[in-house]
């Protein structure tokens, strides 16, 4: 993985001057992944965050623009391992990072990064 300052840039919302391509091609090889899966991952970590602090799994597939509750299901099973039940009841196998006082913070910070959430 190589340090890329325009990455930061990227992160923080500044769009450069360059193609779409070459930001793809500077993020991926930055982080090893490309905009989308990050985009994907911040999206299910305030996911599991809201799960977690006890919103309802219907609001969350709401504020996250999930097309329904199967759709977040999918991805919850894929990047965090575990149910919205299990989120709520704080159960399954190891740590997760979440904190849940800061689930209305990282829905907004999503929602700024990606426009969803609110």
């Amino acid at each position: 993985m190589t340090r890329d300052p325009m990455v930061a840039d990227i992160c923080r919302g500044y769009r450069p001057a360059v193609s779409e391509r070459t930001v793809e091609r500077r993020f991926r090889a930055a982080t090893g992944l490309t905009r989308g899966a990050v985009r994907q991952i911040e999206r299910i970590r305030a996911a599991a965050v809201l799960l977690a602090s006890g919103t309802a799994t219907t609001d969350v597939v709401g504020m996250l623009g999930y097309y329904d509750e199967p759709h977040l299901a999918r991805a919850l099973r894929r990047y965090v391992g575990r149910t919205a039940q299990q989120l709520r009841a704080g159960e399954g196998d190891g740590a997760i990072a979440l904190d849940p006082g800061s689930a209305h913070d990282v829905v907004d910070q999503l929602g700024d990064a990606v426009g969803v959430g609110g």
